[in-house]
């Protein structure tokens, strides 16, 4: 039996390193998808998201509001929504 010499100094034997199993495109592409979609889902509940190093998504209120359309010539109201807003995170 052929030993090294790695195995005779230090009592451990070599593992070789092997290359790494291809992984497809379609595999990859699911992990930003999925977290595409938790995003999604955490902010359609009206909850924040927080990446760490990157930034939060949070849902904000816009106020309906009062205005006047010069065709029109009267006030009309428009409608209060939600939207999303980007904060990015505060690392220097």
């Amino acid at each position: 039996m052929i030993k090294c010499y790695e195995q005779e100094r230090t009592g451990t034997h070599h593992i070789p390193r092997t290359r790494p199993a291809y992984v497809s495109q379609e595999k990859i592409a699911l992990v930003p998808d999925k977290a595409v979609g938790i995003i999604k889902h955490a902010l359609a509940s009206c909850e924040s998201v927080k990446r760490s190093g990157f930034g939060s998504f949070v849902m904000k209120d816009v106020p309906s509001r009062l205005f006047c359309p010069t065709h029109l010539e009267k006030y009309t109201t428009s409608k209060g929504t939600k939207r999303i807003s980007f904060v990015p995170s505060r690392m220097k």
